[in-house]
């Protein structure tokens, strides 16, 4: 005598594809990414990782600015303002890099604190921006004289575009993503 299971609950099955679960698993790792962002305060990490980009970039730019003044660490060569922006473009290539980290950072919490990181990213990506564009400029101007041995040497005018584009590329990237981050914190008019 055998009697009929009928409390038997049915069994769970996963009929999703395997993109379907992965797509799954992905949000809710990101979830629980972010909700440890906001716990560790990555908004005060981005925001103090990006003051100190904005402390470093001022800087490189008052001491580049700097050498070139009043003859300048190199006898008076530095006073040609080709020279000031060549230096210029020459480090305003690693901004870009340095700023796409804040940017990662900022991107994990909301807040006050990351919009103010994305928005130092976005200032020193444009300024990584327009120097790259500047480099693109120098790489074509014709020194000519004692300057050519004192400068940072861009061994061919098409390679130093290249990679001064390269270098725009990737600060037009940064301004993009930080931009990109801050309008969605936008909050959208309420119409009465």
């Amino acid at each position: 005598d055998l009697e009929p299971i009928t409390d038997l609950e049915p069994i769970a099955i996963d009929d999703r594809s395997l993109g379907e679960r992965m797509i799954a698993g992905s949000r809710t790792g990101y979830a629980r990414m972010r909700e440890i962002a906001q716990r560790q305060r990555f908004d005060a990490i981005a925001l103090l990782w990006m003051v100190c980009v904005l402390i470093i970039v001022g800087s490189e730019i008052y001491s580049t600015l700097r050498r070139g003044s009043l003859g300048g660490a190199f006898g008076g060569l530095a006073d040609d303002w080709w020279y000031k922006v060549e230096l210029l473009a020459e480090i305003s290539g690693g901004w870009a890099f340095v700023t796409l980290l804040g940017v990662g950072l900022a991107a994990l919490v909301t807040g006050a604190r990351a919009r103010l990181a994305l928005w130092i990213a976005t200032a020193i990506g444009v300024c990584a921006f327009a120097g790259s564009i500047a480099g693109v400029a120098v790489s074509w101007h014709d020194f000519g004289g004692p300057l050519d041995n004192a400068r940072p040497p861009i061994d061919d005018r098409l390679v130093g575009t290249v990679r001064y584009l390269g270098y725009a590329g990737l600060a037009l990237l940064v301004v993009l993503i930080a931009w990109g981050l801050l309008s969605t914190y936008r909050r959208p008019a309420e119409i009465a």
